[in-house]
């Protein structure tokens, strides 16, 4: 679980510099998307394997509900992209 905290962590870090960037240096905003696509992959396998663990117990539907939360980011942050 200290890995979901650390990605909280990023992703809230990301935010930070998304919004402190102005409309000229959106080129500079690349890096930043490519961590944050990094970070939601990590989260999606780490949510998608206690899914498995868990598959069977009331815990399971928790993490099932992180991971379906966690791809329907991933598609709006690569919806946006194009």
């Amino acid at each position: 679980m200290v890995i979901v905290g650390i990605a909280i962590l990023i992703i809230c870090d990301l935010a930070v510099q998304i919004t402190s960037i102005d409309e000229e240096g959106t080129d500079g905003l690349v890096p930043v998307y490519m961590k944050l696509l990094e970070v939601l992959l990590a989260l999606i396998q780490v949510f998608s394997r206690q899914s498995e663990l868990t598959n069977g117990t009331p815990t399971s539907k928790y993490w099932r509900v992180m991971l379906a939360q966690a791809y329907d980011i991933l598609d709006k942050v690569c919806f946006t992209s194009i």
